[in-house]
């Protein structure tokens, strides 16, 4: 099943294990799931938890892209308009890497909502993480992002939804799309005929 492709990509999808990437590590993964929803309450309590985090980073040295890119996510699950961060983290993204960080996090939050630019984010994205992804983190990718081209976008946002409910319905209508309705075959030969 087109599913079971993505239970290791799905798994990253735990909120606090890819928010804490964001908090902890200085070099988060390109292949995690950023953009499933967040309660607001969460979202709001993430949001100062970066802001703490932004200061001691600033204080010590450390890169501060990964905490901005947090405080994107919050606003977004916060109902904050994002757009001005968006522009911002472009102008802050200091490598390629960051960049294309960005892209396929607001990518993922854009297709959580089935909003219009989504896949235009995650394959800009993608073709800039490229040559920082490792070979199965490429191709999850790679199957990820064409199962969720099937995905209708519009420029009302829809229901928040996370990646396992995206990949499933996108499957549908990928398998709806090309004629493979799962066509039931009889295999009782033997009292069937």
């Amino acid at each position: 099943m087109l599913l079971a492709q993505y239970k290791q990509a799905v798994r990253c999808a735990d909120e606090r294990s890819v928010h804490a990437l964001l908090v902890e590590s200085q070099v988060p993964s390109l292949a995690a799931w950023y953009g499933n929803p967040v309660a607001q309450p969460v979202a709001e309590a993430l949001c100062t938890r970066a802001q703490r985090a932004l200061q001691a980073r600033r204080f010590s040295g450390g890169a501060c892209f990964p905490l901005y890119l947090l405080q994107l996510i919050c606003h977004f699950w916060m109902g904050v308009s994002t757009r001005l961060d968006y522009v911002h983290l472009g102008v802050l993204a200091r490598t390629d890497r960051d960049a294309a960080l960005l892209q396929l996090c607001y990518g993922q939050l854009l297709i959580s909502r089935k909003l219009r630019p989504a896949m235009q984010c995650l394959a800009q994205g993608f073709s800039q993480a490229v040559p920082y992804l490792e070979p199965a983190e490429y191709f999850a990718l790679v199957r990820q992002h064409e199962c969720l081209a099937s995905l209708p976008l519009t420029d009302t946002p829809a229901q928040p939804c996370a990646l396992q409910n995206l990949l499933a319905e996108a499957a549908v209508i990928g398998r709806l799309q090309h004629g493979d309705r799962g066509q039931l075959r009889s295999a009782h030969l033997d009292t069937v005929g």
